[in-house]
């Protein structure tokens, strides 16, 4: 990730993305493309990705908070880690 990419550039990112999940992609390649087209495109297009995003609430005692945690895959096959890119957390406040 480059180091001037804030975590709220990376969700801009990922909510404007055109699909919602690598199934919502393949399942609108197979309908614009025959079978045979299909096939053949899934040989040179790869949709993946290395960054996931954690959105998480956490509750201890009274307090609530929500916190989001970007994840990088690296390492080779039987190898790979996650390391944290970036976690922030929010105090959600109750209406009272």
């Amino acid at each position: 990730m480059h180091p001037n990419l804030s975590l709220s550039d990376a969700e801009t990112i990922i909510e404007e993305r055109p699909f919602a999940s690598l199934g919502d992609a393949n399942k609108a390649i197979k309908q614009t493309l025959d079978e045979n087209a299909s096939e053949a495109v899934k040989k040179i297009i790869d949709i993946k990705s290395n960054y996931f995003l954690l959105k998480s609430n956490i509750n201890i005692n009274d307090t609530h908070l929500q916190a989001q945690t970007l994840f990088k895959r690296e390492g080779q096959a039987k190898t790979k880690i996650l390391r944290i890119i970036e976690r922030s957390y929010q105090q959600v406040l109750k209406n009272k």
